[in-house]
């Protein structure tokens, strides 16, 4: 790839064979799709692709529950360690992807109304304390 021209990728070619590949026993990263391509696919291509363009988009999220899939069935047979599919399962597994979304989001949203009725409490007990201070003035 260094030197020359920059290679042209067909993206329906490559959304085809990688939905191929995914059907694959032996298939479990997307690296190894990327690497094992003719021409190799820098991994960053598959993200922006992904992004861009719907049905490219349709085959990567396919290809994704498939790993998933797979991923999860071969941890449950011991052909897969914990951490390597831990460090993953996000990447791979929508749901967990949405569920984690989900509970950060809430979590988020938890941490900002504690931090906005602390505030609104501190605020108030200021508020107080002028009002005293005024009073004992005026007596």
């Amino acid at each position: 790839m260094a030197g020359g021209r920059p290679i042209k990728f067909d993206k329906e070619k490559i959304a085809k064979a990688m939905l191929k590949w995914a059907a694959k026993d032996t298939s479990l990263n997307l690296n190894a799709f990327c690497t094992t391509h003719d021409p190799i696919i820098p991994p960053k291509y598959i993200s922006e692709w992904a992004r861009g363009n719907e049905e490219f988009s349709v085959s990567y999220e396919v290809v994704k529950a498939f790993l998933a899939a797979r991923r999860e069935q071969k941890l449950h047979a011991g052909a897969l360690h914990v951490k390597a599919y831990d460090l993953n399962i996000a990447v791979y597994d929508h749901f967990v992807k949405e569920e984690r979304r989900e509970q950060k989001e809430h979590e988020i949203g938890l941490k900002t109304k504690s931090e906005t009725e602390s505030q609104d409490n501190f605020a108030r007990k200021i508020a107080q304390a002028v009002n005293e201070s005024d009073n004992k003035t005026r007596q």
